[in-house]
């Protein structure tokens, strides 16, 4: 009775400890009551019933309809990993108690679920696995004759602890333009015009590249979308990549409040990787990039232009991590093993035994 005791007790403390040592890390994060403008994609009969206010996104609808013909995106750019279980918390409110359908990944492939709302602000948790790369958030309420305002959408994953290094990887067919591949890093804080800055980052590619180009832009500007002669881009000096990890860096001075920083390698056939990204202003040594060690696995900031590559953060685990596994499987296999009714057996039993907590079978 005693062993079955510890065994119960066993399977707990292991349960415990492996919840305790996973983090959640935030892999999407927009706030609407921040926002100045609705910027993401919507019908264009539903844009006028769209505006960004204090308290975050509104939608009035005034006819009941099926509910995808009132849709929008609440959410782009979201960075999500194929199979990959998340989390979507979205705070929001109604004009009356309604419902809302949430479609959460790419056109034609996407993860399904409904939820409830009031007219007090709440939020309201989906979990689901992601069903492709990238995404957004699609949200339709045609049914409901009212105004609902999402405040803020979150998307979360839950990480275990990983020994080794981190970093982003981006992925791509290659094209013609230097424009036409684009890794895109919105800042948490914009640049200050007339201030110089200092952007060093370590980068690495499948075959050597002559042409990554460093393109600040001023999101938030009125001009974004005019390019040649735009009001809003700055134009760097293109880097060389190899195929082994360097250093290469960009000093300028912002001649706008640079909000984002594009990097270009629209002709590279192949990857490019990124990692340890440090952007400091002259007089300054905090990094205006969040995470830009990778140190959490989190794509927070970071997506691609439109049809642009595919990214995702790549992960190398440390020698003495492989050789200390190794290690312990062999550490594993001398441990005693019970049956299920907590009697130690030899090595002889055959049948479904615990090891170390686990459960395995010996044939």
């Amino acid at each position: 009775m005693k062993k079955i005791y510890y065994f119960c007790l066993l399977a707990f403390m292991m349960l415990f400890t492996a919840e305790s040592n996973a983090t959640e890390v935030e892999d999407y994060s927009i706030d609407w009551s921040k926002q100045t403008a609705f910027n993401f994609w919507a019908p264009d009969e539903v844009k006028p019933h769209l505006s960004v206010t204090a308290d975050g996104l509104q939608a009035e609808n005034t006819t009941a309809m099926d509910n995808y013909l009132f849709q929008y995106q609440g959410a782009s750019n979201l960075g999500l990993t194929k199979g990959k279980d998340y989390t979507l918390k979205i705070v929001m409110k109604g004009s009356s108690e309604g419902k809302m359908h949430l479609a959460i990944g790419e056109w034609g492939n996407q993860a399904q679920s409904d939820i409830t709302f009031s007219t007090e602000e709440k939020a309201s948790e989906v979990h689901f696995t992601a069903s492709a790369d990238g995404g957004f958030v699609l949200c339709q309420s045609g049914a409901f004759v009212g105004t609902t305002t999402i405040k803020s959408i979150t998307i979360t994953h839950e990480e275990g602890t990983f020994d080794g290094n981190m970093y982003i990887e981006y992925t791509g067919k290659g094209g013609e333009n230097t424009w036409d591949q684009q890794a895109f890093y919105d800042l948490p804080v914009a640049l200050e015009k007339d201030a110089t800055y200092t952007m060093s980052m370590k980068v690495k590619a499948s075959e050597n590249y002559d042409e990554l180009n460093l393109w600040p832009i001023w999101n938030a500007s009125d001009n974004k979308n005019e390019w040649g002669g735009s009001n809003d881009v700055q134009y760097l000096a293109s880097q060389k990549v190899t195929t082994d990890w360097t250093t290469i860096s960009w000093t300028f001075t912002a001649t706008f409040p640079h909000d984002r920083l594009q990097f270009c390698f629209g002709k590279l056939a192949g990857s490019i990787d990124f990692d340890d990204l440090v952007l400091t202003k002259d007089g300054s040594t905090d990094n205006l990039v969040a995470n830009g060690d990778f140190a959490t696995p989190s794509l927070k900031g970071w997506n691609s232009n439109w049809n642009g590559p595919t990214y995702a953060i790549v992960k190398v685990a440390s020698p003495t991590t492989a050789i200390k596994s190794i290690n312990t499987q062999a550490k594993k296999a001398q441990q005693p093993a019970y049956n299920l009714s907590g009697q130690r057996v030899n090595e002889s039993y055959k049948g479904l035994v615990i090891v170390d907590g686990k459960k395995m079978m010996r044939k």
